[in-house]
């Protein structure tokens, strides 16, 4: 350093010529067994690759978000099966496209599934890693493979359109008049117009009926499997073949089964939700295993209708007697019907 207008000799050591090529040497020597150690690790990458991508990663609440997973196998292995369910992490899934099997080379194949994904929530949230197994054909080698979760922002409409001046006053709205209340009065008044129509002209014919001396016998309702038999024969002839049928095909085979238990156990099965009926259930003469089973085929039902599964003829018939064989242990034995009353004759005028 530099005092009283004169150069001081520095205090610091050079290091030593011979120890500067020792240390090289030694730092050179690991970094060679470094490397050797390296090349000499086996690789472990799976035969089996699951990819995935949006393409975005800000959307606006309430819009579409693609979400793509690409799976690769090699030939020798089955096709793996994707299945994500009904939603992924906060996300619902709207609708389900899945592509033809192509050959990706080197003596691979690949598939890729988009789904259209939505919510109706705001903040940062997270697509949840999503997990697929894999099988050799002979079963010899299983794994499975996962991505990697992806993060997502969901802004609210107001901060997406933010305005950047201030706005002028709007002309002041008429408020309509609130005419519900005149409505319901109106509708309420036909209706009952109508029933009173309608009961005029049943007794008017019941009154007929007995002054000729006969009176018509009121049918016995039909056995609830009856019904239900005779509606999945109907539905059996008319298998999909596309996936707007298959969607209308598990709509109908749902409600098929939604009311023969409502009307085996006394609850309207159509206007309850999966877990809903499950809860009516739970009470009922029905075994576990029986009412698990009936869970799991409205589950199954409700996933083709949401997710629109492609069309598969064999599937929509195994499904028809799937519903036969939950149906067969709880039907009920149709009582005799009672003999109708012979009708009574006029006398014959003089």
């Amino acid at each position: 350093m530099i005092s009283r207008g004169r150069i001081q000799p520095s205090l610091t050591r050079r290091p030593h010529r011979g120890r500067l090529a020792g240390h090289g040497m030694r730092t050179g020597l690991l970094v060679l067994i470094a490397g050797a150690f390296a090349i000499a690790q086996p690789s472990t990458s799976a035969p089996v690759t699951l990819q995935s991508s949006v393409d975005r990663s800000q959307m606006v609440i309430g819009d579409a978000l693609a979400y793509e997973l690409r799976v690769e196998w090699p030939e020798g292995f089955e096709t793996p099966l994707v299945h994500p369910g009904m939603r992924l992490g906060e996300f619902e899934i709207v609708d389900v496209a899945t592509g033809e099997v192509t050959a990706a080379g080197r003596g691979r194949k690949s598939q890729t599934h988009t789904y259209t994904l939505s919510t109706f929530d705001t903040g940062d949230f997270e697509i949840p890693p999503f997990s697929v197994r894999y099988s050799s054909a002979d079963g010899a080698t299983t794994g499975v493979v996962q991505t990697a979760p992806i993060q997502i922002t969901v802004t609210g409409v107001k901060d997406a359109e933010a305005a950047t001046d201030i706005r002028d006053l709007k002309p002041p709205v008429a408020i309509p008049p609130d005419l519900t209340r005149r409505n319901l009065l109106i509708a309420a008044a036909v209706g009952g117009l109508i029933a009173l129509v309608l009961l005029l002209m049943y007794l008017r014919r019941r009154a007929r009926l007995r002054r000729l001396g006969r009176v018509e016998p009121v049918a016995p309702p039909r056995p609830p499997d009856e019904e239900a038999f005779e509606a999945l024969d109907a539905l059996g002839q008319n298998l999909p073949s596309t996936r707007e049928e298959a969607m209308a095909f598990y709509v109908r085979l749902s409600e098929i089964l939604r009311v023969f238990l409502g009307r085996r156990h006394g609850f309207d099965g159509l206007d309850r939700t999966t877990s809903e009926i499950m809860d009516a259930l739970r009470h009922s003469e029905l075994s576990r295993p029986d009412r698990e089973a009936i869970e799991d085929f409205l589950c199954g039902c409700d996933l083709v209708k949401f997710a629109r599964f492609p069309a598969d003829p064999d599937q929509a018939a195994a499904a028809i007697e799937t519903a036969r064989g939950i149906i067969r242990p709880s039907a009920a034995v149709a009582a005799p019907a009672p003999a109708a009353a012979p009708a009574r004759q006029e006398p014959a005028a003089a």
